[in-house]
């Protein structure tokens, strides 16, 4: 019979093993190298007497689904949006939150996002409500 695997936090003699295993397994896992400077990093540690990998993860903020007039004009759309995210931003900024996200089908809006810092990320997106 296998041990039981436990999750704890990581502890600071294990950093540079951390770093070694997430770089092998950064193609798999799109390891973000930035991540190592996020205010709200932390990582997870799964043993059963030794351990068997790693888990970092950071807050980040989400931004929600755009409600606007319905006859609001391309232009005032645009630069409500780009007054949030400047609003998100700073409080992002204070909170120690490196990263915004939002889902975007808009085009207009896409374009505009693109024009002002935010990457379109290629890769798959899954998630997990939680209950």
């Amino acid at each position: 019979m296998a041990n039981e695997i436990f999750v704890r936090p990581m502890k600071k003699e294990e950093i540079e093993q951390f770093e070694r295993w997430a770089l092998l397994n950064s193609e798999l896992s799109l390891l973000d190298p930035a991540i190592v400077a996020y205010p709200t990093l932390r990582v997870m540690a799964a043993e059963n007497g030794r351990v068997i990998g790693y888990l970092p993860y950071h807050d980040v903020l989400m931004l929600e689904s755009f409600a606007p007039d319905p006859e609001a004009t391309d232009l005032e759309r645009a630069e409500a949006c780009r007054q949030f995210v400047k609003t998100v931003y700073s409080v992002a900024s204070s909170a120690g939150v490196r990263e915004i996200i939002y889902f975007g089908k808009d085009d207009r809006l896409n374009r505009v996002a693109e024009r002002h810092g935010f990457e379109k990320i290629e890769f798959p997106v899954y998630r997990l409500k939680v209950k």
